[in-house]
């Protein structure tokens, strides 16, 4: 009886077999899934004829994080009053009295921080490099620092303030 059976009867029939197979799994554990497909298909075809679904019966509706509030526009601060209202007309943030740009302003106030910081520390070589890792991060800010000023004003504050003596040769120079 197995001899009258060909190779090709015997593919045919392991192919109806594996396709039943597989056609039960599918109905049997996939039941929900292919009925959500042919009833999302229905919804389109009803979608394309002039129905619509809004995005929140879609998505639902859209829930705030629960870390962010929202606040008045007068409680939004961007800069140092001084700053805002140093602005002049060409549009450029300066300092009425000395033309500082802003990058320069921030730079004597991170120096100045700094320099308060050492103010009961005798460690010259650490303010130093610290002050050069300082002037450093604002390297790409070159053109609109005048380092003159800066050097003079940290020369000046350290005498005030440090325990030890500073001059400009001591100090960082761009690299």
């Amino acid at each position: 009886m197995l001899s009258s059976i060909s190779w090709q009867q015997y593919f045919a029939a392991i192919a109806i077999i594996s396709v039943t197979y597989y056609l039960y799994v599918l109905l049997r554990y996939y039941q929900r899934e292919i009925s959500n497909l042919f009833t999302s298909k229905q919804q389109s075809a009803v979608m394309s004829q002039g129905g619509s679904i809004s995005p929140t019966e879609l998505m639902g509706a859209a829930r705030p994080d629960k870390h962010v509030r929202i606040v008045e526009e007068q409680e939004l601060q961007f800069a140092d009053e001084e700053l805002n209202e140093s602005l002049d007309s060409t549009g450029d943030l300066t300092d009425s009295n000395n033309n500082i740009t802003i990058p320069e302003a921030q730079l004597i106030g991170e120096t100045d921080n700094l320099i308060a910081a050492f103010k009961d520390v005798d460690n010259k070589s650490e303010f130093l490099s610290l002050l050069k890792i300082l002037i450093g991060s604002f390297q790409p800010y070159q053109a609109e620092i005048d380092f003159s000023k800066v050097t003079t004003h940290v020369i000046s504050q350290s005498a005030e303030n440090l325990l030890f003596d500073l001059t400009a040769d001591e100090l960082p120079k761009w690299n």
